[in-house]
């Protein structure tokens, strides 16, 4: 039997062998596609982990706004139990509330900062290495 490639009758044990086109390509392909590719370099892991100060936003935010806040706060239970048990926050109660978000949100900050300066040492220290 005859191959694809260039009308040559395909090497058998002597006998006329069938060569299936795709396992032939398939053996050839990757030799000479690997020769001539090179591996694209992988993209640099981001070095600055925003996320956090994302979620110390998310804690700032509302807990600003109940620092502003001069009235009384009100908070809603459930709609089965709506007339029965309403809870109301004097401001004071909700200024010391309100702080606890803000410290967090601070706490997140600052571990966002040691964070970012532990990536730049570590950076620093693999650049020395090489």
């Amino acid at each position: 039997m005859y191959s694809r490639h260039e009308g040559s009758q395909s090497a058998g044990d002597g006998e006329d062998s069938v060569v299936d086109p795709l396992i032939e390509d398939a053996a050839i392909e990757p030799k000479s596609v690997a020769a001539g590719r090179t591996q694209a370099p992988a993209a640099p892991a981001s070095s600055d982990p925003w996320e956090i100060l994302v979620i110390a936003l998310l804690f700032l935010v509302p807990s600003v706004g109940l620092l502003l806040n001069n009235r009384h706060v009100v908070l809603l239970p459930p709609r089965e139990q709506l007339r029965s048990n309403l809870t109301v926050i004097p401001p004071v109660m909700t200024h010391i509330l309100a702080l606890i978000p803000i410290a967090i949100a601070v706490a997140l900050t600052v571990l966002y900062f040691r964070t970012r300066a532990a990536i730049r040492q570590d950076q620093a220290a693999r650049v020395e290495d090489r």
